[in-house]
Order: C-alpha cells, then sequence, then structure tokens
C-alpha cells in the first residue's frame, strides 16, 4: 500500500494490538510504485516545522497509550473470537472510532502544539491559529479549555495566553 494513503484505522489496530510504535516507510523520490507521488508530501515540511510536531507527538504519546488501554481495547475485548474478521474491521471503519480519535488524539495534540508554542513566548489567539493553521473558532475552544484545566492563563493586558506557571 502507499505510505501517503495509510488509514489511521491500521495505526490504532497496531496499538491495539499492543505495539509501543508504528513505522510507516515511503518510497524514494521519483520511484512511487502508485503514482501517487505521496512520498513529496513529506518535503513541504521545513526541518524545524518536522521537529516542532515531533516533539508535540512525542508528548502526547503517553496519553495515546493510556487512551488505546482506556477506550480502545473495551470494545475490543468485547468481540470474542467467534465473531467474524468483520465485526472487528467494522469498529475500526465507525464512525465512532473517528469520534473517539478526534477528541482524544487530534484535539490533544493541537494543545500539545499550543503548549510548546506559549513555551516560547505568550500569543494571542489569533497568532496561535495562525502559527498552527487552525480556525480561530477551534484555537478559542482550546484555549478556553486549556484554561479551566490551569494550563494556560489569559494576560488581559497584553492580550496573549501564556503557559500558567509562567509569570509576567
Amino acid at each position: 500500500m502507499c505510505s501517503a494513503r495509510v488509514d489511521l484505522a491500521h495505526m490504532f489496530r497496531a496499538f491495539s494490538n499492543g505495539v509501543d510504535g508504528v513505522f510507516i516507510g515511503g518510497c524514494h523520490i521519483n520511484d512511487c510504485h502508485y503514482i501517487t507521488n505521496g512520498n513529496y508530501n513529506a518535503l513541504g515540511m521545513d526541518k524545524d516545522q518536522l521537529k516542532f510536531k515531533m516533539e508535540a507527538v512525542t508528548r502526547l504519546i503517553p496519553y495515546i497509550k493510556l487512551v488505546e488501554r482506556e477506550r480502545l481495547r473495551a470494545p475490543l475485548k468485547l468481540r470474542t473470537s467467534a465473531e467474524p474478521e468483520e465485526a472487528h474491521d467494522k469498529f475500526f471503519e465507525s464512525d465512532e472510532l473517528n469520534r473517539l480519535f478526534n477528541e482524544t488524539i487530534v484535539d490533544k495534540l493541537a494543545i500539545c502544539q499550543i503548549m510548546l508554542l506559549l513555551q516560547e513566548k505568550p500569543l494571542s489567539t489569533g497568532e496561535i491559529s495562525e502559527k498552527l493553521n487552525l480556525n480561530p473558532s477551534e484555537t478559542a475552544r482550546h484555549m478556553s479549555s486549556s484554561s479551566r484545566h490551569g494550563l494556560v492563563r489569559n494576560d488581559e493586558r497584553r492580550k496573549c495566553f501564556a503557559p500558567a506557571q509562567a509569570q509576567s
């Protein structure tokens, strides 16, 4: 299969089976076996951007393992070995899994990235939105949630957010 078309369900299936990580390799540049040239997608990111995203994901790994153990294994344990493999596949292709992924991984990854940005310097919601390519309402939702959880504080005087432990 083309590395550009790897479905997240495949990765979740691996994590649900107890693996610690998933490696996805791709074709060499100009040697695409599927004529999708998906390997060019990785080239669109500069080294600093890639390093930033990898650091955010790395910080999220313990949480991903917890979610997998607490919320993903339970539905899988309910499926007995007598049930056909289609039931297993159906779960991994379901809206339920997509919802679980979005609420537990996508949102938390955005918050991890926001926290990394705020460690560099305080930023406004607009600046965060621009740097992370999020729409402002998504950013505002993440900032509100992060504030409720005591992760960030709003500096109303400077109209920006900073990590909660940072002092002005």
